[in-house]
């Protein structure tokens, strides 16, 4: 009985290696195109593009748009009716360039690093509460890191850490410290 069970696992063992050799001598295909979502306090939010150039540089840009109207009526005069409008946008990039990679196969973690910037925009515009409007607009840039983990060849999640300059305008207010972000990918 022994016997079998040390048999039983050197032959798994022997199994589990030679498919371990064999998934780091295979290549996975490279695809240069990235679709997903990300976010990121120093290079936006949103939907976001990668192209990969070559298997070392990656430009990538990313953004969304929010726009919502709702109906208010006014607390003193029931006839009068206006829409409160909310717009919500920004737009950002980033170059990426690789590194370090582990593994070969259908799972790879890479590690990058990345200059990026971005541009905010928000602004609310209440007819009936003008005490209520605001416009905010701010712009962030920065350098840092991430890891990029592909699995089963067509998949991606990625997260970045790094150093940030925000600066919001027609405002004092100002940012300078640590930033990050997170994403996911499709690779095509």
């Amino acid at each position: 009985m022994k016997n079998k069970t040390m048999r039983i696992i050197i032959t798994l063992c022997i199994i589990s290696l030679s498919t371990l050799l064999y998934s780091q001598e295979n290549e996975r295909p490279v695809f240069h195109n990235y679709a997903g979502l990300s976010a990121s306090s120093i290079s936006g939010a949103g939907l976001s593009y990668g192209y990969l150039f070559g298997t070392d540089y990656m430009l990538k840009i990313n953004g969304f748009y929010y726009q919502f109207n709702d109906e208010k009526t006014s607390e003193t005069d029931s006839d009068e009716k206006a829409f409160n409008k909310t717009k919500w946008w920004s737009a950002g990039g980033e170059l990426q360039r690789n590194f370090y990679q582990i593994g070969k196969g259908a799972t790879v973690l890479e590690v990058y690093g990345f200059a990026g910037g971005s541009y905010w925009y928000h602004k609310k515009e209440r007819p009936l509460e003008p005490e209520y409007n605001t416009l905010r607009k701010h712009y962030a840039g920065g350098l840092g890191v991430g890891l990029r983990f592909i699995f089963a060849y067509r998949f991606s999640i990625n997260a970045s850490v790094g150093y940030q300059y925000s600066d919001w305008i027609d405002s004092e207010k100002k940012y300078v410290g640590l930033g990050g972000g997170c994403g996911a990918n499709f690779l095509f």
